[in-house]
């Protein structure tokens, strides 16, 4: 997951744990998050993009609309607003409640499709937003990490 910013277009922000769509209409900075799910099993026909977190969760938002959109190629790190993947097709949208934390369990499917081996996307803010703002920490399952939330591509659905 890379944050890429168009104001700092050579800017490399690495590998960020949080996800930030765009804020403010006087500072309207435009910030994409690309993300990218490698060795999806090639015997898996459908994979769908879902987020969810668990009750208590942090997630700040402002209930913005974020798309989310199949990219023109697979990331290659590091990557820059210059350097990134192009949004190619809608893939689907997502709208979290306004606050700081989940309420509850969330799980919203964000779309579906014929799986790949690698599949990359790009979330951005809405076209027709003035300002805001969506933010989370993806984490990943591992043993004795903190319990995955945020973005997952399920296969075989």
């Amino acid at each position: 997951m890379s944050r890429i910013e168009e104001t700092n277009p050579g800017g490399v922000f690495g590998n960020e744990m949080g996800f930030t769509a765009k804020e403010g209409p006087r500072n309207k900075t435009e910030i994409d998050t690309i993300f990218q799910f490698t060795d999806i099993p090639t015997s898996s026909s459908i994979c769908q993009l879902e987020l969810f977190f668990h009750t208590g969760d942090f997630v700040e938002s402002d209930s913005s609309l974020v798309n989310v959109y199949i990219t023109d190629k697979e990331a290659v790190e590091p990557v820059s607003w210059s350097s990134a993947p192009k949004a190619r097709c809608l893939f689907g949208s997502f709208e979290l409640a306004s606050g700081f934390s989940t309420e509850k369990d969330v799980v919203a499917v964000v779309g579906s499709s014929a799986c790949k081996p690698t599949l990359t996307f790009r979330a951005s803010l809405a076209e027709d937003a003035i300002t805001g703002r969506v933010e989370f920490y993806q984490e990943n399952p591992r043993p004795g990490g903190p319990r995955a939330q945020g973005f997952r591509v399920r296969h075989g659905v």
